[in-house]
């Protein structure tokens, strides 16, 4: 199977218990589905892009990114040295598996001036609170050491003249020229999800919230609050790309009620999750993953099945063209073999589906 992995960072069931105090507040309608786009969360994703952390889920190194960021800073005649910052503090980040919660800083601040000033303060040596409870969560349990704090005031003073230099005036830009492309997506996501979460939103009384990322260049990130699922992905360009990124939508929103069921099934911590190939909580991990993309082909099946082949195309091992020639019972034979969970996790998950 071709995985397209779309993941949390290891423990954000853990970290994000501490987040359950709310997004960043605005005034939205009462929909199921609210939309965002934020320069602050593109932004530092954008420095992301930059930093290369090896074979890792969690990571959002892209060369075809860092290429096309770097001709466009050619035409502005700026220097294109962003990787070669990023490469000169990412062994501290590599290291420190608590700096990668750093991920989701931007989804619990307002705008970019309090997730400067919050990173500002995670750099200091300092007893004194904020009013932001998720950056008094993180200092405590994630950046307390002189390491961690060097590297979050160097990774701030880098952030800083990324948005002033160039990434400010470049974000208005491109939401400008896609604004059409993310008006659509919109509606395709709203009319879609209505069928497909709704009964998940109601039985877990939530909504949702769906970030679309001009900086996210693979992968998606979830997190959520006291009222709303979260979930972020790249951000829509082209019709062809709605139905995958509506997929790793709902797939980054799944993981908060799929993983419980998985880890209490398999008697896993999913604190102890590790995205690094190769190390020790990577089949935390994996099961975490195997779980959302079970439940995920149920509700499909359920509640949305005139999309259901192209959940199993997305998963398909080879080239997508091959796999649209393929009958639903080859893809459905091909996707259940590759799945590997055990007889409880997928009781644990049919029964939750079954009863929506």
């Amino acid at each position: 199977m071709r995985f397209r992995l779309i993941v949390i960072i290891p423990g954000l069931i853990l970290f994000s218990s501490l987040f359950v105090l709310g997004f960043a507040q605005d005034k939205p309608p009462n929909d199921n589905f609210i939309f965002k786009t934020e320069v602050h969360v593109d932004l530092l994703l954008h420095l992301l892009a930059h930093m290369d952390i090896g074979k890792d889920a969690a990571s959002l190194y892209s060369e075809d990114y860092i290429k096309n960021i770097a001709q466009e800073k050619e035409k502005l005649g700026l220097r294109a040295d962003l990787k070669t910052e990023m490469d000169a503090i990412k062994d501290v980040f590599i290291s420190d598996s608590g700096l990668r919660y750093i991920d989701f800083l931007p989804f619990y601040v307002g705008d970019y001036e309090e997730l400067l000033t919050g990173m500002r303060w995670l750099a200091t040596e300092t007893n004194e609170k904020t009013q932001n409870e998720v950056l008094n969560s993180f200092r405590r349990d994630f950046s307390t050491t002189l390491k961690q704090r060097n590297f979050m005031s160097e990774f701030a003073r880098i952030l800083d003249h990324e948005y002033r230099s160039f990434y400010r005036d470049y974000w208005e830009k491109e939401q400008t020229r896609l604004a059409a492309s993310k008006a659509q997506f919109e509606e395709f996501v709203t009319a879609n999800g209505e069928k497909i979460f709704s009964p998940v939103m109601k039985k877990e009384n939530k909504k949702a919230r769906v970030y679309l990322c001009l900086s996210m260049t693979r992968n998606g990130r979830g997190f959520h609050s006291k009222d709303r699922f979260g979930g972020a992905v790249k951000f829509p360009e082209k019709r062809e790309e709605f139905p995958p990124l509506f997929i790793m939508a709902i797939h980054e929103m799944t993981h908060e009620f799929s993983d419980a069921l998985v880890m209490k099934a398999e008697k896993m911590e999913r604190s102890k999750s590790d995205t690094a190939e190769g190390s020790e909580g990577y089949r935390i991990h994996m099961a975490s993953e195997y779980g959302v993309i079970y439940a995920d082909y149920l509700l499909f099946q359920k509640f949305l099945p005139g999309y259901l082949k192209d959940y199993l195309v997305f998963f398909w091992d080879g080239p997508e063209e091959e796999a649209r020639d393929k009958s639903m019972e080859e893809l459905l034979k091909a996707f259940k073999t590759w799945i590997k969970l055990s007889d409880k996790s997928i009781g644990a998950i049919t029964g939750y589906i079954n009863r929506l």
